[in-house]
């Protein structure tokens, strides 16, 4: 049977324009392994959540800002 001896991750964050960003990585070799890689992915998943829960703000040039507001129909 396999037991787990390490681990190793990488949180990378990606914006709108495609710009790369590693906020976080870890590598980590020990008997208890598993249990800290659980700890901190769950740590991890709850900074994400929160990331993506804020809004984005919109990328708008203002032609397209005066065409948007200008219009009176949705395509929808």
């Amino acid at each position: 049977m396999h037991k787990l001896c390490g681990y190793s991750y990488v949180v990378v964050h990606i914006n709108c324009l495609l710009n790369y960003e590693i906020t976080s990585y870890d590598l980590y070799r020990g008997s208890d392994a598993l249990k800290r890689f659980v700890t901190i992915i769950e740590e991890k998943l709850l900074t994400i959540q929160k990331d993506l829960s804020t809004p984005a703000e919109i990328i708008i040039v203002p032609r397209d800002l005066k065409e948007y507001n200008e219009i009176t129909e949705c395509w929808i």
